[in-house]
């Protein structure tokens, strides 16, 4: 997948952000569908301004056979109308339709290429290790992406039908108004299309009201999205542990917690209510005044016998074409608000899965092919920057079974994230193999689907036969699972922690990899199971190499060397971290 950068993106306009966000899609392999889908809807747009001006016409004239008592006129005229409002509504539904299905291919692309952009790299993962100035990456793409498409095709075709709208009523409004006479008020001049003017004066005016009043919609979007993400975040989190909190009586504690989240999304809510509330206020009265200003200003031309009624008509219907389309702020500023939301939150995600990207790209720990594990001057540090293990020297040979000792927080997992090369802060050099590499934590992932996906997984669910899941089942001691192989489940509540410990075994005497690291990851079982299961993976995978992190020292006996951590509890600054020692 081709990266598009996002580097200096925080500091862009809108409308850099916005077009940064947008263009691969419309350089993407669907551009030519999606350039003649742009060009069917504008075209769709344009005939629709047309039918506007014919029926600004037609007003006129209709009028004007109203005031004649032309009979026949009046029912030419009925079937021109019919003509006109049909052709309206044909071309109206055709673009929906259009505009639907430009929606629909434009946000499939942009959530498979966010998507790529959350995952590849590694991104994901570093996300949620290290602050990158970006929340809830999941919404980002399932919530935002969606916005944006739709908000921005509406905002984007309504503003080619106003452009539009402008460049056809501004001359038949110019013509239609002629000069206004500025002497009564002691000026010997005139004002040429004063309708014109005075339409731009009134849109001007009621655009600087409505930033003024709306200019914290933003902002108060942006952080009403973030709330309300953080609330759904936890209560997915309570239905995820829903038994450990049952066990634990947390009940109160829980519902605490959700309340404290929710309250903090009612504060947001009512200052935005307040913004609303001001800013529709200002609307409303702003839109029944058009109603009756294009009257106002148009009638005194009639009462000094400038239009006849159908010119009166006709007048005040391009002055109402003409105010709303210099209008289109006003009437869209809560639309651009939520949209500039929108886009600064997706630009803050892709500009933080770059970063992730390349922090993982750019590395100071140096990775190289290899037959064997060897680490070379290693230094492990977290995210800031402190020290975590200094100066690691170490090497596992193929087949050997290595315990990594050391007490809690002195960096055990850690060090495994550093091999499974998801840890990118430190320097010094790893040797490893390359896509042999296997790696299981003391809460193994689960996905959502068929046991048989689960047990397969990072494989697809027909990598490996019935008979071959059954009989991994069976070894480890999960045989009461295999009725239940294409029953489709959320097996992280379903199964209890040893049971998915144990699926997660099973899963690695599947997949058979040379190379196994194992962090706590059968520290759910007793010691009889965990001993069986040692024994099970040096009697199928005997050319396995195992790097475990255990804290049971009877674990040690199924090892054949120990490499302890030493005590960091006077700081970092301790060299030779690591030790090795004979096993049993």
């Amino acid at each position: 997948m081709n990266e598009q950068p996002a580097r200096g993106t925080a500091s862009k306009g809108l409308i850099a952000k916005f077009l940064t966000l947008a263009a691969p899609y419309w350089r993407s392999e669907d551009r030519w569908m999606a350039w003649a889908l742009l060009l069917a809807i504008t075209v769709l747009n344009i005939a629709m301004v047309y039918c506007n001006v014919l029926l600004n016409q037609w007003n006129g004239d209709f009028f004007n056979a109203l005031q004649q008592h032309d009979w026949e006129r009046f029912l030419q005229l009925l079937q021109v109308f019919a003509a006109l409002a049909f052709g309206f509504i044909g071309c109206a539904v055709l673009m929906s339709y259009l505009t639907a299905m430009l929606n629909l291919r434009w946000r499939r692309w942009l959530t498979d290429f966010y998507l790529g952009q959350w995952l590849e790299g590694r991104a994901y993962c570093l996300l949620e290790l290290k602050a990158y100035g970006t929340d809830n990456p999941d919404q980002r793409i399932a919530e935002d992406l969606k916005a944006l498409t739709a908000t921005s095709l509406n905002l984007g075709f309504e503003l080619i039908r106003n452009l539009a709208t402008l460049a056809c009523f501004v001359g038949l409004l110019w013509q239609l108004s002629g000069p206004l006479s500025l002497a009564r008020i002691g000026w010997n001049v005139s004002l040429p299309g004063y309708l014109v003017w005075v339409a731009l004066a009134y849109a001007l005016l009621g655009s600087g009201l409505m930033h003024a009043l709306g200019r914290r919609l933003s902002r108060l979007n942006m952080e009403g999205e973030r709330r309300e993400a953080d609330f759904r975040y936890a209560s997915v989190r309570l239905r995820e542990h829903a038994q450990a909190v049952a066990l634990s009586g947390g009940e109160d504690v829980e519902r605490s917690a959700l309340n404290r989240r929710f309250q903090a999304i009612c504060a947001n809510w009512r200052l935005l209510i307040g913004a609303e509330w001001r800013l529709n206020g200002a609307r409303a009265g702003y839109a029944q005044l058009a109603v009756i200003f294009p009257m106002l200003v148009c009638a005194p031309g009639y009462f000094v016998g400038k239009f006849a009624l159908g010119g009166l008509m006709q007048a005040i219907s391009a002055f109402a074409q003409v105010q709303g389309a210099l209008s289109w702020m006003v009437n869209a500023y809560e639309i651009l608000a939520s949209w500039k939301a929108n886009i600064e939150r997706l630009s803050s995600f892709q500009r933080a899965a770059q970063q992730a990207r390349q922090e993982l790209a750019h590395s100071q720990i140096s990775r190289h092919p290899g037959d064997e594990i060897r680490l070379s001057a290693l230094d492990v540090s977290l995210p800031d920057g402190q020290v975590l293990l200094k100066g690691i020297n170490l090497q596992a040979s193929a087949g050997e079974r290595i315990a990594l000792k050391g007490a809690s927080g002195s960096g055990k997992s850690t060090l495994l994230k550093t091999l499974a090369g998801i840890w990118p802060w430190g320097k010094g050099r790893i040797t490893l193999p390359v896509n042999k590499v296997m790696f299981l934590p003391q809460r193994p992932y689960l996905p959502i689907g068929t046991l048989r996906e689960a047990i397969s997984y990072p494989a697809a669910s027909d990598a490996f036969s019935t008979v071959q899941q059954t009989f991994v089942l069976s070894q480890c001691r999960l045989a009461h699972l295999t009725p239940q192989l294409d029953e489709n489940c959320n097996w992280s509540t379903r199964l209890s922690a040893g049971e998915q410990q144990r699926l997660a075994l099973a899963r690695a005497l599947l997949h058979r990899p040379q190379w196994l690291l194992l962090d706590e990851a059968t520290s759910a079982l007793d010691l009889p199971d965990q001993q069986h299961c040692y024994a099970l993976l040096r009697t199928e995978l005997p050319h396995c190499t195992i790097i475990s992190v255990s804290h049971q020292p009877e674990v040690d006996a199924c090892h054949d060397r120990v490499w302890q951590i030493g005590d960091y509890s006077l700081g970092p600054s301790i060299d030779a971290a690591i030790l090795s020692r004979g096993g049993g």
